[in-house]
């Protein structure tokens, strides 16, 4: 590996020997003159050099283990989720609306780069347990974290409540919630209180919305 990484330097200075142009006030007759055809061969030579290079870094089990990781990765932030959301549209009487699933998607996405970034130095741990330790670490930040606290608490309260809770939110002093049945039936950064029914909302001072 580490004569292999010394190459790196060398076919550096290989490519901007071969690619300089020459320099104002040197005539092109000093020293050799290299044909197109001949900067095609030392190219060629010289990403044959970084292939092999690249091929011996691969072979690190840190580095072939990180692509599955993020296949497992995906699975567990996106799949999962996705299939629970269609069991919800299935079972849940009343359904909520299809709305309901675009601010989840968005948060799919920051968990899956927040997720990402724990996952990258877990070199020691199997693809699988990699990616899981990460994708569970990035939720329990999540739970905390102001902005996502009630977005990742919400499907806790549907395991809790054994239905789709009452989503309530004090945004704008307003006090508020939306029973599963509404229309405006969501869960955002702002709906950060959840029941498990209106009367207990109600008994929290909250009132329905609209």
């Amino acid at each position: 590996m580490l004569a292999d990484e010394c190459q790196i330097s060398p076919l550096i200075d290989s490519l901007h020997r071969a690619f300089r142009k020459p320099r104002p006030g040197r005539r092109r007759g000093i020293g050799p003159v290299r044909s197109p055809a001949k900067r095609i061969g030392l190219l060629a030579s010289l990403v044959r050099k970084y292939v092999r290079i690249m091929v011996h870094f691969w072979r690190v089990p840190a580095i072939t283990h990180f692509a599955p990781a993020m296949g497992w990765l995906a699975l567990l932030v996106f799949a999962l989720p996705a299939f629970g959301y269609l069991l919800v549209m299935l079972l849940a009487r009343p359904p909520p609306p299809a709305i309901f699933a675009a601010p989840y998607g968005l948060f799919a996405v920051a968990w899956y780069l927040a997720a990402f970034l724990v996952m990258t130095p877990l070199w020691g741990l199997p693809p699988l347990w990699r990616a899981a330790v990460a994708a569970v670490i990035a939720h329990l930040v999540a739970l905390v974290a102001p902005v996502s606290s009630g977005m990742a608490r919400y499907p806790l309260y549907v395991i809790r409540c054994g239905h789709l809770p009452v989503v309530g939110t004090t945004f704008a002093a307003a006090y508020s919630y939306t029973v599963p049945a509404s229309r405006e039936y969501m869960v955002t950064p702002f709906h950060e209180h959840f029941f498990c029914s209106s009367e207990e909302a109600a008994a929290a001072g909250f009132h329905e919305f609209p």
